[in-house]
């Protein structure tokens, strides 16, 4: 959210649980020197940012939905599933998952073609990379898409070609991580 904000982007964000108005705006003014040392665009703002009451009211109007709900993948494919019922039939769905393989989370959706994995490296608003993993439907198309929109909010997106559990980059981390903790 606070890349999006520090973009230009206004963000439309929706969480039900309780609380997390406060702790996402809190994280944004956390991250907000951050970025504005690394440099702003014209149009950004921390109060461009909006909660939605539901999942509708805040994927109806979205180009790009940035699933960002915890690593359980029923509770991932059930918000995934809401949100394809509302978002615009061109909108770019975007999952974050850590290992979830796309094409799993695509079963069940309506335009199964517009979900991808983005999934970022931590922390997001420093750390400019973001895996891009298609599934077996996803067009193209979206993918371009999904590249160009990333790149526009100064990330460099890694665009994995065949699909993995874990992507890439986690994987390569928990090898590092294993032998580390094997060293120590």
């Amino acid at each position: 959210i606070a890349r999006f904000l520090a973009q230009g982007y206004s963000v439309v964000a929706f969480d039900p649980s309780e609380g997390a108005e406060e702790r996402t705006r809190l994280a944004v003014e956390q991250a907000w020197p951050s970025l504005v040392h690394m440099g702003l665009s014209a149009n950004a703002s921390i109060d461009r940012i909006t909660f939605g009451n539901t999942i509708e009211e805040a994927v109806i109007n979205a180009d790009l939905i940035q699933e960002n709900v915890p690593e359980r993948e029923a509770l991932k494919k059930s918000v995934l599933m809401s949100i394809d019922e509302y978002a615009k039939n061109d909108a770019i769905i975007a999952s974050s998952t850590s290992g979830i393989m796309p094409s799993t989370l695509q079963e069940g959706l309506q335009y199964p073609e517009r979900l991808i994995v983005a999934h970022p490296f931590n922390p997001v608003y420093i750390l400019p990379l973001v895996e891009l993993v298609g599934g077996q439907a996803t067009t193209p198309q979206i993918m371009d898409r999904a590249n160009e929109f990333y790149q526009s909010i100064q990330m460099k997106p890694l665009i994995i070609k065949k699909e993995s559990e874990g992507h890439v980059a986690d994987r390569l981390m928990e090898a590092l991580w294993r032998e580390s903790l094997h060293l120590v």
